[in-house]
């Protein structure tokens, strides 16, 4: 049994609670954080139904049959039921794989297998067995990603009788970013901040967290490119910027050369969110290419000049800022 999205394999263990769980969970999550956050949770339904559980776990890449099969055989005085937990599954060898599958097959219910893996590969033969329920969302969108993050958000405040409006489930995201395990945490912070029955809303968002650097600095400096030419001085030193204007100025390089009405866009930008890369591909459009060329070319003069001086880079962002805008108000079209 398979499943690609998230709420249809809640539904399922909703449906196989209590007794009715799979012998062998996989879990194929590219992102490392929503992997671990989905083993947690499976972890804690299973300890529900058993408080005595007994969890045995394993890395793929260093497991092999023989200790595999011991933690399958392993009988604990204290518990009737025994988890394995395997990380890393996309790094299992063959035999281990050839172990597990017989062991499945031939087990009497005591022990459960789940395996966490960034892709399903290798575990093709374990995803084939009937005994398998697999979670794949190796395909997922990463737009579809994030409006499930901001659902968890939503939905683990409502365990706490909390109401979290989406918006600022969103804000949250666009502030300390996307690893799943920090906006639990951030969230459990928020949750804690209102009493039962309150509601987190953009204020309370900006009022106990702190924007990360980095993304910041992403979103600041795509807008300097295609869009403001405002900079202010407490943004930083030069060098930290050199990565993200040149980012964002290739990226606006390429849209221009891109028709409008072309349908290869959404492939050569595919982890973009459409409605923002349609908004990104007619500005780009409205710039030029030579605008884009222009904005390299001063980019790369203004990092050889931050080479040669060492220090004092200070003024070398709001001067570029300045030239780009220059190059903008040139190049645009109405």
């Amino acid at each position: 049994m398979k499943f690609e999205t998230l709420d249809a394999f809640n539904g399922h263990l909703k449906g196989a609670y209590p007794h009715l769980f799979a012998p062998l969970y996989v879990i194929v999550m590219p992102n490392l954080s929503d992997q671990k956050g989905c083993l947690a949770r499976l972890e804690g339904g299973f300890r529900h139904t058993c408080p005595d559980l007994d969890v045995i776990k394993h890395r793929g890449s260093a497991l092999s049959s023989g200790a595999l099969l011991s933690a399958l055989s392993t009988q604990s005085l204290f518990s009737k039921q025994t988890l394995v937990i395997i990380e890393e599954g996309e790094k299992m060898k063959g035999e281990p794989i050839a172990a597990l599958k017989g062991a499945i097959a031939k087990g009497d219910g005591s022990v459960r297998v789940v395996i966490g893996a960034s892709a399903q590969t290798a575990l093709k033969p374990l995803i084939a067995l009937k005994e398998c329920v697999t979670l794949d969302l190796s395909k997922e969108k990463p737009w579809h990603r994030k409006d499930r993050l901001i659902q968890e958000l939503i939905n683990q405040a409502a365990k706490a009788k909390v109401h979290f409006r989406p918006d600022a489930a969103k804000e949250l995201i666009e502030r300390v970013g996307e690893n799943a395990l920090e906006l639990k945490s951030e969230c459990e912070k928020l949750v804690c901040s209102v009493d039962e029955g309150g509601t987190i809303d953009k204020r309370v968002v900006h009022a106990l967290t702190e924007e990360r650097l980095p993304i910041k600095r992403f979103k600041v400096a795509q807008n300097w490119v295609y869009f403001s030419p405002q900079c202010g001085r407490e943004e930083g030193d030069f060098l930290e910027w050199i990565g993200p204007l040149r980012y964002h100025l290739m990226n606006g390089l390429k849209l221009s050369k891109i028709p409008l009405d072309s349908q290869s866009v959404e492939k050569t930008f595919p982890k973009l969110n459409p409605k923002e890369l349609a908004k990104l591909h007619r500005q780009a459009h409205r710039l030029g290419a030579p605008y884009f060329a222009e904005g390299l070319k001063l980019l790369l003069d203004a990092e050889m000049e931050a080479k040669e001086r060492h220090f004092a880079t200070q003024l070398l962002l709001p001067h570029l800022i300045g030239k780009l805008d220059h190059a903008r108000k040139t190049s645009a079209t109405p």
